[in-house]
């Protein structure tokens, strides 16, 4: 595995224009969304990686937003309804960021597919598409090891019908037990989350200077 260096190493004291909405995958009520061995939730991973993006997005002057703060799913339409009214008038100044674990079974037994993937919309603003391929290009340099699955389109509810610039990550499959052990790795988790950030900055810098 390569070392990836982190674009940011302060905390940086002025607030920039671009706000954040996070998005957890899923939740506790909702069934499977987990690997096979049932050692690992998707829920509990992405809220946990969504509260460490926060903390260091936090500290880079973003304001930071979640379209659901509860352990339980609300609804797709309910978490698009909270980030529509977050961003209303000032969608351009919004990113709405959707973080998930992949699957390519129903979670009963293990699969051979592996990698990460970033989805947009068919409706993607120009934003939606200039963050979801930096964001994949950043993936595919601190991860080289890992399959690039690429920048897909789909009608995912929380990419269409948001308003703001909007992309899902897909990263790794919880149902593939080599994906799994990345997923599992504290170190591993480390480094997506800092691509994250590192991908929120170079956006930032690119849309506002």
């Amino acid at each position: 595995m390569n070392i990836y260096i982190s674009k940011f190493n302060s905390i940086m004291e002025t607030e920039r224009k671009l706000k954040i909405i996070l998005d957890p995958a899923h939740g506790s009520n909702v069934a499977g969304k987990c690997s096979p061995d049932k050692s690992h939730y998707e829920w509990m991973w992405s809220r946990q990686s969504c509260e460490n993006i926060k903390q260091l997005i936090q500290e880079q002057g973003f304001t930071v937003y979640y379209s659901n703060e509860s352990d339980i799913e609300i609804g797709l339409s309910k978490r698009v309804t909270i980030a529509n009214s977050l961003c209303k008038g000032n969608e351009s100044e919004f990113l709405f960021f959707s973080n998930h674990n992949n699957a390519a079974g129903s979670g009963a037994k293990w699969m051979t597919a592996r990698g990460f993937e970033v989805f947009i919309s068919d409706n993607a603003s120009l934003n939606s598409k200039e963050f979801a391929n930096l964001f994949i290009s950043e993936l595919k340099y601190a991860f080289p090891e890992v399959k690039n699955r690429g920048v897909k389109s789909y009608n995912y509810t929380v990419l269409y019908a948001t308003k703001c610039p909007a992309v899902l990550s897909e990263w790794l499959f919880q149902d593939n037990e080599s994906d799994l052990e990345m997923l599992k790795d504290p170190i591993i988790n480390s480094k997506f989350e800092e691509v994250v950030v590192n991908s929120i900055i170079k956006f930032d810098t690119k849309i506002f200077g």
